[in-house]
């Protein structure tokens, strides 16, 4: 090995000479890597049509200009020295296969690394940054606290057994997306090998998490804390809970293993509640949350597929599918057709239980919401049986209690009302009282003070404590 190259032993360590750059421009923030060959001529019309010069006379550039032309030569010189570095140490032509993944499954796939690393018997030998500087992670968190991982990183590793060098770098744009890019003949080959170690061992593998790839707490709300009709308890039970404990014994039966599920109710009736209360009893099945802020987002459908592929077996709820799944020829938006396709092209994936939740039933696609295969059930929720509008208003009020005759006239009170006007209900009585049983005449106070319209709608939901 030439002696004008070294590789600390200090993984955290660096050398300027040993180091690949990324180099960026002006204000834009854009990667060039050997973007500019060919005569100076050629190179000044690629410069003025980026916008990154602007020439003022046919003979003369401004100072600035000047200035940024010579960080575009310098990238020049820092790709060349790049490529010499990764020959080097790969004694190979510097081949090289990317993986790009959207922000949030990028993260995921990235976390593992440093595990893939050591379960393949590989040995880092030197770790590098960004434009010679230092290494740059992050904190993600995991069910068994933080896991450091790479976001600007170059790793010169060697394999302990085969003694093959390869080079393996995380990088990430602005926008939070990731591209890992190995540099070796056998590039395919360790890409494929991070791609199923990444799918077997990630940290949101039988966790709750959003599309950030951000894990989610949702307390110790149980089914025992929503009132349930015993029509929807059975759906809810045999269609949902059911269903995702056994998908591997189902398609091991010849079932498809994609079913869906779409909860209908107005606003303030639990449906947000409920989903909670699902994902904590499907315990060691991945559930992805996708809140109507982030399924909306560009890319989306895209991060969505790629952590439904990682973390499968897995269960997807949707909320509030009417604002991204609207009919599209009521003005809907464009990416329902990807949500449907991705419904339908999952089929080599192990098991996917879609359930949605929706406000308006009436906007939502037909396509989507009345097709078995996409969304099999529909389970609506209306005002509740004075049986079940009982249990709900005693819920409410615990710790507090009613008298049964208190009970009653708040039964009939409540008759077609939200959970969350049941809630309001309760914590005036709370506020109005610092009694731990309340009358009659306590029940009507509180009516009165919460000043409640004839026209009212239903609910089925209590908070848990």
């Amino acid at each position: 090995m030439s002696s004008q190259y070294s590789y600390p032993v200090n993984r955290h360590a660096y050398k300027h000479e040993v180091i690949p750059w990324r180099v960026t421009i002006g204000d834009i923030g854009m990667p060039h890597k050997g973007i500019l060959m060919g005569s100076k001529a050629k190179r000044m019309e690629i410069l003025e049509s980026m916008g990154l010069i602007r020439q003022e006379t046919p003979s003369r550039v401004t100072e600035s200009t000047t200035h940024e032309f010579t960080q575009i030569m310098a990238i020049q010189g820092h790709d060349r020295e790049e490529q010499r570095i990764i020959h080097h140490w790969t004694m190979s032509p510097p081949s090289n296969e990317d993986w790009e993944m959207e922000a949030g499954a990028g993260d995921v796939v990235a976390a593992c690394i440093p595990q893939f690393l050591e379960a393949n018997d590989i040995t880092v030998h030197s770790v590098a940054g960004p434009r010679g500087g230092m290494p740059k992670y992050r904190s993600v968190q995991s069910a068994d606290g933080l896991i450091r991982t790479p976001r600007e990183v170059t790793y010169f590793v060697e394999h302990s057994e085969s003694k093959e060098r390869f080079v393996l770098q995380v990088e990430t744009d602005r926008c939070g997306d990731i591209e890992i890019s190995v540099y070796s003949p056998n590039a395919s080959v360790w890409i494929a090998k991070l791609r199923a170690f990444a799918k077997a061992n990630n940290h949101l593998r039988g966790q709750t998490f959003d599309l950030l790839g951000k894990l989610i707490d949702h307390g110790n709300i149980t089914l025992d804390d929503v009132i349930l009709t015993e029509n929807q308890s059975q759906v809810i039970n045999r269609h949902i809970i059911e269903y995702a404990r056994r998908i591997n014994e189902l398609k091991g039966r010849g079932a498809r293993g994609q079913r869906g599920v779409l909860l209908e109710g107005v606003p303030g009736c639990g449906k947000s509640m409920l989903l909670r209360a699902i994902a904590n009893e499907l315990d060691g099945i991945s559930v992805c949350i996708a809140g109507p802020d982030q399924i909306c987002r560009h890319g989306s459908i895209e991060v969505l597929k790629e952590l439904i592929e990682m973390t499968a077996p897995c269960a997807v709820f949707i909320e509030e599918i009417d604002i991204f799944g609207a009919d599209r020829r009521r003005g809907g938006n464009p990416g329902m057709a990807e949500l449907m396709q991705l419904m339908d092209g999952l089929r080599n994936v192990p098991g996917v239980l879609w359930v949605g939740t929706t406000n308006r039933p009436e906007v939502v696609e037909t396509a989507l919401a009345d097709r078995p295969g996409r969304f099999d059930r529909r389970l609506k929720f209306g005002p509740l049986p004075d049986k079940e509008r009982s249990r709900l208003v005693e819920c409410m009020i615990l710790p507090q209690r009613l008298t049964p005759e208190a009970l009653e006239l708040a039964t009939s009170f409540t008759d077609e009302m939200t959970g969350a006007q049941v809630r309001d209900l309760a914590e005036t009585l709370r506020i109005l009282s610092d009694k731990e049983e309340f009358d009659v005449s306590d029940v009507r106070e509180a009516w009165e003070d919460c000043g409640f319209e004839a026209e009212r709608v239903f609910g089925f939901a209590r908070s848990a404590s």
